[in-house]
């Protein structure tokens, strides 16, 4: 139990085993009417955050507002880096086979879910605008946003094989998706061109996002995922 310094207001922390981290929360007792609306929001973020981003999968947490947003700027930084470093163009469906997929998951595994959607989705699609790709960018702010956010809440429970389970999960949802728009967009038979590409890349996301995830976790950055 602590007091706010600036209000006088009583603050302590809730701990539930099954429900998580420890959360904020505060006597409305004490203070002015202000005082208790600013603590109350603050109170209230530090609730949505330990839900959507987990507190004990990040080295921001537990995460303020300038903190989330500075997250979500490094994930869309290195997503749209990795995505623009190898680039395989194919010609068949007038898209490409990258690396971004691992930094979308690696984010999802670090941050958690809105995270790695934001990261995944406007990194991804950044990409497609400023490449030469930007019908594609529609598609991938979805895609990409989609796989982020699986990856992210199954990567909430920090048990490795759950982990691996949602990067998984979360890279067949882009295989798929790309192949559902790809055949929307050109036919069945320039989606088929493209699949074994799609599904090499996110295999090596997989394998790369949980290899990194752990070399992170054993670094003591963060705590590592339990088996």
């Amino acid at each position: 139990m602590l007091i706010d310094s600036s209000s006088g207001e009583l603050i302590h922390f809730a701990t539930n085993q099954e429900a998580g981290p420890p959360v904020l929360q505060f006597d409305s007792s004490h203070g002015s009417f202000e005082e208790r609306g600013r603590l109350r929001r603050r109170c209230q973020f530090q609730r949505l955050t330990s839900i959507i981003v987990p507190s004990n999968t990040s080295v921001l947490m537990p995460m303020r507002p300038s903190q989330l947003v500075a997250a979500i700027a490094i994930g869309v930084a290195l997503t749209l880096v990795a995505t623009r470093f190898i680039q395989i163009p194919i010609p068949a469906t007038e898209g490409y086979i990258n690396l971004g997929d691992t930094m979308v998951l690696l984010t999802a595994v670090l941050f958690g879910p809105l995270v790695g959607a934001v990261a995944g989705g406007v990194g991804s699609a950044l990409c497609d605008l400023t490449s030469g790709f930007a019908h594609w960018g529609p598609w991938t702010l979805i895609i990409k946003g989609t796989e982020g956010a699986i990856a992210g809440f199954f990567a909430k429970k920090r048990k490795r094989a759950v982990t691996i389970l949602g990067t998984s999960i979360g890279a067949a949802e882009m295989v798929a998706g790309y192949f559902f728009a790809e055949t929307i967009m050109y036919g069945v038979g320039a989606a088929l061109t493209e699949l074994p590409g799609n599904i090499f890349q996110g295999v090596s996301a997989i394998v790369f996002s949980n290899v990194l995830a752990y070399i992170i976790g054993r670094s003591g950055l963060l705590p590592s995922t339990s088996g």
